[in-house]
C-alpha cells in the first residue's frame, strides 16, 4: 500500500509544479495527461478529475494561440471531450470543486465555438454551484 500512496504523493508534487510554472499550453497538456492518467492507475479518481480540467483549460488556450482553423477546431474539439468527460466524472464523485471548473470552462470553449446556447448554460452551472459551494479560490480559473 505504501508504494501507491508514494506514488501518488510524487504525482500530487509533480501536478503541483506544473499548475504553478508558466508552460507553453502544449506541454501542460502532455503533463496534464500524463498525471490523469497516474492518478487513475493508483486509484485517485479525484485528483484524476482535476488533472482532466487543467488539460481541458490547456486545450482551450492552445487553440486561443491557433491561427489556423482546422487546428484551432481541433484543440477546441480535444478541450470539448475532455471537459464532458470530467464533468461527468465530477458529476459521479459528487466533486464541487471540480464540478465548477469543469461547467466553467466548457462554458468557455463553447464561447470560442460560438454556441452561446451551450456556453450560457454551462456558465449558469458554475455561476449556480460557486453561489453554492462558496467556491473563492478563482486565481488561476
Amino acid at each position: 500500500m505504501g508504494d501507491v500512496e508514494d506514488e501518488i504523493l510524487k504525482t500530487k508534487a509533480r501536478f503541483g509544479q506544473t499548475y504553478n510554472k508558466r508552460l507553453r499550453p502544449k506541454d501542460k497538456i502532455e503533463d496534464f495527461e500524463c498525471y490523469r492518467k497516474k492518478f487513475l492507475e493508483n486509484g485517485d479518481e479525484y485528483d484524476a478529475v482535476q488533472a482532466m480540467n487543467e488539460a481541458t483549460k490547456a486545450y482551450l488556450e492552445l487553440s486561443k494561440l491557433q491561427n489556423q482553423p482546422q487546428a484551432k477546431e481541433e484543440s477546441l474539439g480535444k478541450a470539448e471531450k475532455i471537459g464532458l468527460e470530467a464533468l461527468t466524472k465530477a458529476e459521479e464523485l459528487n466533486y464541487s470543486n471540480a464540478l465548477y471548473k469543469a461547467n466553467l470552462f466548457l462554458s468557455r470553449i463553447y464561447e470560442e465555438m460560438k454556441d452561446r446556447v451551450k456556453a450560457k448554460f454551462y456558465l449558469t452551472e458554475s455561476n449556480k454551484l460557486k453561489r453554492e459551494t462558496g467556491y473563492r479560490y478563482s486565481k488561476n480559473v
